[in-house]
């Protein structure tokens, strides 16, 4: 060990330190507001459904009737139910505090082990203050809102973690997670496509598993009926007239939904366009979203699709360095073309932001960190834009409608991904059983 070593030690606890200080007090904050006023936030919606499942009542008629996943959320967590609303909010504040440092922690870890930039103990805790920084007021919200963005961010860290050496516990993961947000099932084509079959046949096996799973609680009948009602509320999304108690979920036009598709969606409404004008639209967005990547790819000598195992060793050091790159980017791609993505969801680019960080702190020749700083930047203020609105102005609806984060999203993805594909281009194409 040199002599720098014990200094950089010291700096990676204290960095440490100061972000789990910070989100203690963060949550300390949110609890003590779900002890004050019962009712705040969307927690009590899930605090309904517990003791729905507990009760033996109605799932989707529950409380307010705002409960919108599958059954297994609220059996999974129906314990929290026997406590009062209040006390249940804080032990779920306490619990999304952990997850958010979890989330952060093995998301860091995973992308500079990927990227082999663990130059020292440093890199690791400095990344992951950077992507608390950017997300920081978001992060506050799903405290003080006690939402569940934080539970499907690590099942899909830790299924990318597991999924070279324990495919099956990674297809577990995402099976368990896809009860929670249906986005996350995006998994499914990339994995076919990069013939992942374990983890493929893991995931759709694990998620029918789990879904009848809850009929042990429910009775087949009524979990046949709570499965129906749930995946119903989906044509909501589209102005489709549900099925009977489906879940309540809002249209696609929602004016809340900061994606390109919700964009186009309502520039449907307005212009007065024929209903497969949208589809037609957004086919058209993606494409050239995908595109642009596939070109990306090209400049560096390799495929997004098509033969990729002929360019080089599918275990090399690069094919762990781009499977890195993917999994960002279909994450990030499910929130700017998904049919519903509020700002707050925007927690899920983790990911992204935590690989841009990680390109900003580790130098590397040929890698150009200026406009990684000015995209992580511009997503930053995307996030606070426009200044000095309320959560209601005009300016803020404008913002929104225009889909400006996710325009921000989208440069910080290019930046990030032709920086990345440089850094992976210099790593080995022979097999590293070490991975």
């Amino acid at each position: 060990m040199n002599a720098e070593q014990p200094e950089r030690a010291g700096l990676a606890r204290a960095l440490t330190g100061a972000l789990i200080l910070i989100l203690a007090f963060l949550a300390y904050g949110a609890a003590a507001r779900f002890l004050r006023a019962d009712g705040q936030g969307d927690f009590p919606v899930f605090h309904d459904a517990f003791r729905a499942v507990l009760d033996g009542a109605d799932l989707y008629a529950s409380g307010r009737g705002g409960y919108i996943y599958p059954p297994l959320f609220a059996v999974v967590f129906a314990p929290l139910g026997l406590l009062s609303q209040g006390h249940a909010a804080v032990v779920w504040t306490v619990l999304n505090a952990g997850l958010i440092f979890a989330c952060l922690w093995i998301t860091a870890n995973e992308i500079t082990r990927r990227f082999d930039a663990k130059i020292d103990k440093a890199v690791v805790p400095v990344v992951m203050l950077i992507t608390f920084a950017v997300f920081a007021d978001k992060l506050r919200s799903e405290l003080r809102l006690g939402q569940t963005d934080m539970l499907v961010l690590l099942g899909m860290m830790l299924s990318l973690r597991w999924l070279d050496k324990r495919p099956i516990l990674s297809g577990i993961v995402l099976g368990f997670i896809g009860h929670i947000k249906y986005q996350s099932l995006v998994v499914l084509p990339y994995l076919l496509i990069r013939r992942r079959w374990r983890a493929l046949t893991s995931t759709i096996v694990s998620a029918a598993a789990f879904a009848l799973s809850t009929a042990a609680v429910f009775g087949w009948d009524r979990n046949a009926e709570y499965l129906r009602r749930g995946v119903g509320g989906l044509v909501r999304l589209f102005g489709e007239p549900a099925v009977e108690g489906a879940a309540n979920i809002f249209p696609i036009t929602w004016i809340r939904s900061i994606s390109v598709t919700s964009t186009l969606a309502r520039f449907q409404e307005w212009a007065d366009l024929p209903a497969w004008s949208l589809p037609a639209m957004v086919l058209v967005a993606a494409g050239a979203a995908l595109a642009a990547v596939m070109l990306l790819y090209k400049a560096r000598g390799c495929s997004l699709f098509l033969r990729r195992d002929r360019v080089y060793d599918m275990t090399s050091p690069r094919a762990h360095a781009l499977v890195a790159i993917e999994w960002a980017g279909m994450i990030t791609a499910v929130l700017v073309f998904g049919p519903q993505t509020t700002a707050r969801h925007m927690v899920l680019l983790v990911p992204l932001v935590s690989m841009a960080a990680m390109l900003l702190v580790v130098p590397r020749p040929g890698i150009r960190r200026l406009p990684i700083l000015a995209a992580i930047v511009f997503l930053l203020l995307a996030f606070v834009l426009p200044p000095g609105s309320g959560d209601d102005t005009p300016a803020l609806h404008t913002w929104r409608a225009v889909g400006g984060i996710s325009i921000a999203t989208l440069t910080l993805l290019y930046i990030t991904i032709a920086a990345a594909l440089r850094w992976s281009a210099s790593m080995p194409d022979t097999p590293d059983t070490a991975i």
